[in-house]
């Protein structure tokens, strides 16, 4: 299932490289503040039942060029599942090399919290942004994280694309979907994540 979405990250992205070189510059950065309306969670154990859930959430991120081509970005998000009643947290930490755009490679920490279960590590993404127009704009990274619990290693592939309509320079819409696939090396235990987000981006 991971292959499968890889491959479909990897197509999507392949698309905005030549939108990256047409693109006008996004600036120094930009803060989003947004809500989700559609989270979803799906845990496959091979030696137990699978399982299912949906709920929504809310979060803040925000990424900012600090040098002409350093940047920093973090985020910080919580989801609450309908059935089940359980939280996710999320933070994310990272510092990345960028050009036009923004578009470059980042390394970053990353912390989820799982009701109460902690796991944590680094990643490393690659990201592209550009410009259709001056008033929209498309984004998408990929990116693998090396993590681990009390109990094992954790790795997996994770994926974003979104867009974002500007209303004025300073601020705009946007909408974007984050898929993560994350896989005990032990138990073989899969958590895929989805995530749909909406929200208000401040241009700075």
């Amino acid at each position: 299932m991971m292959k499968r979405y890889g491959f479909l990250a990897l197509g999507t992205l392949a698309l905005l490289p030549s939108l990256a070189q047409a693109a006008q510059p996004l600036g120094a950065g930009a803060v989003d503040l947004y809500y989700i309306p559609s989270a979803g969670i799906e845990v496959t154990d091979p030696l137990g039942p699978d399982g299912d859930d949906d709920g929504d959430g809310f979060g803040v991120k925000g990424l900012f060029k600090v040098a002409e081509s350093v940047a920093l970005s973090g985020e910080y998000q919580s989801s609450t599942y309908d059935d089940s009643d359980a939280d996710i947290d999320q933070l994310r930490l990272g510092v990345g090399f960028v050009g036009t755009g923004l578009s470059g490679i980042f390394a970053e920490y990353d912390k989820i919290d799982f009701d109460g279960e902690d796991i944590d590590g680094f990643s490393i993404r690659a990201r592209l942004a550009g410009d259709l127009n001056p008033q929209f704009g498309l984004y998408g990274d990929i990116g693998y994280a090396l993590l681990e619990s009390d109990d094992e290693d954790i790795d997996g592939l994770e994926f974003t694309i979104g867009g974002v309509l500007r209303l004025n320079p300073q601020a705009g819409i946007f909408v974007d979907y984050r898929l993560s696939n994350l896989e005990g090396q032990d138990s073989g235990v899969e958590v895929e994540l989805d995530d749909l987000r909406v929200g208000v981006r401040l241009e700075l």
